[in-house]
C-alpha cells in the first residue's frame, strides 16, 4: 500500500513537472512569435501635410523637393493664390509670388541652414539662416556666376556672393570678404565685325572690340573672317586674293589655302595667350590645327574645345560621326563614343567620356573603371579635384583627390551638367530600384507605377517610395512617400 501511494505521488509530481515544462515552452514559443511579429512591424510618421489647395511645384525635369529620412525641404504652390512657399524641415520659412525668390542653397540636416534671394522694393535681399540681409545690387549663389573677379582667390566656404556699387563680396556666417577684381586688360574681349564704306568707295571691314566699358576699332584687311584674343593681344584670320592669312602680334603668316570660313557647320577656333597661338582651318574637307606654326596631320571630323596655356601646352577634341578623341600636346587618345567635359591647366588634365553604357574619367592619363554616371566634376588650378559617380548598387560616391566616400544620395538629377555649376538643389525620385539588407536576407523594391512598396514579397504602405534607405546601424528599411497630402516616413525593423 505504501508503494502504491509513493508511486501515485511520483506520477502526480512527474505530470505536474511535464505540464509546467509544456506551459513554459508554449509561453516561450508565443513570446518568440510575438517578438518576431513586433520586429517586422512598420512605424509611420507624418512629416508634412499640404494645405487643401497646395501642390508640390515642379520644374521641367524634377519636382522641387529634397529628402533625407525625416529631414526635408520642398517648394509648394497654392493653386488658388498662386503663391509659392519654401518649406524647410516642416517650417514655412518663405512665401512669395512665383519667380519672386530663389533658393540659393540649403542643408536639410542642419537646424536653420538655408539661403533665399528675393526682391523687396526693387532691392535684392537675402534670408540667410533666418536672418534678413541686404539690400544689395546683385546676389549669386555659385562661383560660376561671378564675373570680373579673381576666382583663384575666392573663399572656399561661402553662403552667397553679393555686389555693392562695383565691388563684389562673399558672406559666410557673418564674415565679409571683398573679392579681388580682375583688371580690365585681362578681361576676355568680345566684339562684332561690320562693313564700312570709305570715301574712296572701297569696302573695308571694321572690328569693334569691347573690353568692359572700353571699345576699340580695328580697321584691318579686306575681309576678316575670324578674330580672337583680348584687347592688345588680338589675332585675326582674313581673306585676301583668294588666300587666307593669320595675323598676330603685328606679324602676318604666309598665305594658306582653306575651305571657305562662312560654312554654316564650320566654326574655326582661335586661341592666343602671351606669345602663343593656336587656330584651326579646313582644307579639302579635312581639319588642321596650327599651334605656333606647327600644323597637325589631316584630321577627319571637326575640332572643338581648344585650349592653350602660357607655356605653349594645348589640348583639343576631335569629333566625327562615329567617335571622338582628345589630343594633348600632340598625343592622341584612343577612340571614345562621347566626350563630356575637358579640364586642362598647368597641373594636369581631366576629362570624362562614355563608351557603350558606361562613363569613365581620365585623370592625368589614369583611367577609372566604368560607372553608371559621373557628374559634379571640379578641377582646380592647383591640380586638386573631386567628382561624383554612381555605382551599380545605386549609391552616389564622391572621389576627392583619390579618397572615396559614399554620400547619402542614391541618384543624380536628370540632365545635370558634368560640372558643379549644373548641380540641382532639388532632386528627382528614381523610377524604380532595389535595396538589400547587409545579411542579404531581406529585399526592398519600389516602382513608381504601383501605390505600395514590396519587402520580402509583402506589400507595405499606400504609395511608391520617393526615397528609400537601408539603415545599417538599426537594421531597418526606411522610406519616404507622398500619400495623398501627407509626406510620410516609414521604418520597418528587420530580424
Amino acid at each position: 500500500m505504501k508503494n502504491k501511494i509513493e508511486n501515485h505521488m511520483f506520477l502526480v509530481s512527474y505530470t505536474y513537472i511535464v505540464r509546467s515544462i509544456f506551459v513554459v515552452l508554449t509561453t516561450l514559443i508565443i513570446n518568440i512569435k510575438m517578438s518576431h511579429a513586433q520586429t517586422n512591424q512598420t512605424k509611420k510618421e507624418v512629416l508634412l501635410t499640404l494645405g487643401k489647395n497646395e501642390v508640390l511645384t515642379s520644374g521641367e525635369y524634377y519636382v522641387s523637393q529634397k529628402l533625407d529620412k525625416n529631414h526635408f525641404a520642398c517648394i509648394v504652390k497654392d493653386t488658388i493664390s498662386n503663391k509659392q512657399s519654401f518649406i524647410f524641415n516642416g517650417r514655412r520659412v518663405f512665401t512669395g509670388e512665383p519667380y519672386s525668390f530663389t533658393v540659393l542653397n540649403f542643408d536639410v540636416n542642419s537646424k536653420n541652414d538655408y539661403k533665399i534671394r528675393y526682391k523687396e522694393n526693387d532691392k535684392l535681399m537675402v534670408k540667410c539662416r533666418g536672418k534678413i540681409e541686404g539690400p544689395y545690387e546683385d546676389v549669386v549663389g555659385y562661383k560660376s556666376r561671378l564675373y570680373y573677379v579673381n576666382l583663384d582667390k575666392v573663399p572656399e566656404k561661402f553662403d552667397y556672393f553679393y555686389q555693392l556699387a562695383d565691388r563684389w563680396y562673399s558672406s559666410y556666417k557673418g564674415e565679409i570678404t571683398q573679392l579681388e577684381p580682375i583688371s580690365k586688360q585681362n578681361w576676355s574681349s568680345y566684339g562684332t565685325i561690320r562693313t564700312k564704306v570709305w570715301e574712296n568707295g572701297k569696302y573695308m571691314h571694321v572690328l569693334d572690340v569691347f573690353n568692359g566699358d572700353d571699345s576699340q576699332k580695328f580697321v584691318t584687311e579686306d575681309s576678316i573672317v575670324k578674330f580672337g584674343g583680348t584687347l592688345g593681344n588680338l589675332a585675326i584670320i582674313y581673306l585676301k586674293n583668294d588666300s587666307y592669312y593669320f595675323k598676330f602680334n603685328n606679324k602676318t603668316s604666309s598665305p594658306f589655302k582653306a575651305d571657305p570660313y562662312d560654312s554654316e557647320y564650320y566654326n574655326p577656333q582661335i586661341d592666343v595667350i602671351g606669345n602663343n597661338y593656336m587656330y584651326t582651318f579646313k582644307k579639302d574637307g579635312r581639319s588642321f590645327v596650327n599651334v605656333n606654326g606647327n600644323i597637325s596631320p589631316p584630321i577627319i571630323g571637326g575640332v572643338r574645345d581648344t585650349k592653350l596655356l602660357p607655356d605653349g601646352s594645348y589640348v583639343y577634341a576631335i569629333y566625327n560621326a562615329k567617335k571622338c578623341n582628345i589630343v594633348i600636346n600632340g598625343k592622341r587618345s584612343s577612340d571614345m563614343d562621347e566626350l563630356d567635359g575637358i579640364e586642362f591647366n598647368k597641373n594636369g588634365f581631366i576629362y570624362v567620356y562614355r563608351n557603350g553604357e558606361q562613363d569613365f574619367i581620365n585623370i592625368n592619363g589614369r583611367r577609372s573603371k566604368g560607372y553608371i554616371d559621373i557628374h559634379a566634376l571640379d578641377f582646380k588650378k592647383d591640380g586638386t579635384y573631386s567628382y561624383r559617380y554612381i555605382e551599380k548598387d545605386g549609391w552616389i560616391y564622391e572621389n576627392k583627390n583619390g579618397i572615396v566616400k559614399r554620400t547619402q544620395n542614391r541618384k543624380i538629377p536628370e540632365y545635370t551638367y558634368v560640372y558643379t555649376s549644373g548641380h540641382r538643389l532639388f532632386e528627382n525620385s528614381t523610377e524604380k530600384y532595389e535595396l538589400i539588407s547587409s545579411n542579404n536576407k531581406h529585399n526592398f523594391y519600389t516602382n513608381y507605377r504601383y501605390d505600395y512598396v514590396i519587402i520580402d514579397g509583402k506589400r507595405y504602405g499606400n504609395a511608391p517610395a520617393i526615397k528609400a534607405w537601408y539603415d545599417y546601424t538599426n537594421n531597418t528599411f526606411a522610406w519616404n512617400a507622398w500619400e495623398d497630402k501627407d509626406l510620410v516616413l516609414y521604418e520597418l525593423q528587420l530580424d
